[in-house]
């Protein structure tokens, strides 16, 4: 269970949740009460929340070696307290926090286009590419990519079985379904998909600048 101060920021973050992303309550709570492997991060005014974002635990697999990392997700701010800073001071107790527990980077999937540049100001630098195909397409997986935690791979097979989710299982990795259509890796570079932040001078000299991240959670 993802665990926060108090049960008021909880329920606060599942509105959070719904106001960003319009997703339904029973979803939200499935994922805050069943994930093993997310922490929350947040910020407050006055005990009431403000912004949240969760991270996942991972790795990054690039130069045939692993290195630890986190993917960053739902990060969002009450509209009402938007423009004031409050997300920027998250991404850095985000970096900070990854840091100091031997993260060696932080992925993420913008949610739309356009916060590709917003996070560029934070040091996030586009690293995912991958396209739509379908189910039955044929694909070389590369080597560099994201690796999501045992637990996350669980959680996932839960969740599509609790709502219906397709998936399609194809050279050991999940995928999920969208009327018979997959992202797969996107050797071209055509089609941005996730970016990575460096959390040391190791991990920028190693960082891919073409990886994949199959079955980002969008």
């Amino acid at each position: 269970m993802i665990a926060f101060e108090n049960e008021r920021l909880a329920e606060e973050a599942v509105k959070l949740w719904q106001e960003a992303f319009h997703d339904d309550e029973a979803y939200i709570r499935f994922f805050l009460s069943r994930h093993e492997d997310a922490a929350v991060l947040t910020e407050t005014e006055n005990g009431s929340l403000v912004s949240a974002l969760y991270l996942l635990d991972g790795a990054v697999l690039t130069h045939s070696s692993a290195y630890k990392a986190f993917y960053l997700f739902a990060a969002a701010t009450f509209e009402r307290y938007r423009g004031q800073g409050y997300m920027a001071r998250l991404l850095h107790k985000a970096e900070k926090y990854c840091r100091d527990v031997g993260g060696q980077y932080i992925a993420l999937v913008p949610a739309s286009p356009a916060l590709f540049a917003y996070y560029e100001r934070f040091g996030y630098q586009t690293a995912f590419y991958a396209k739509p195909a379908s189910v039955g397409s044929d694909f070389d997986l590369p080597t560099d990519r994201f690796l999501w935690s045992d637990a996350h791979l669980r959680y996932i097979r839960e969740e599509a079985e609790a709502f219906g989710f397709p998936l399609a299982e194809k050279s050991g990795m999940l995928f999920s379904v969208d009327e018979n259509t997959i992202k797969v890796p996107d050797p071209e570079k055509k089609h941005p998909c996730g970016m990575l932040l460096p959390l040391n001078e190791n991990a920028k000299a190693k960082m891919p600048d073409n990886a994949y991240i199959g079955l980002a959670m969008e």
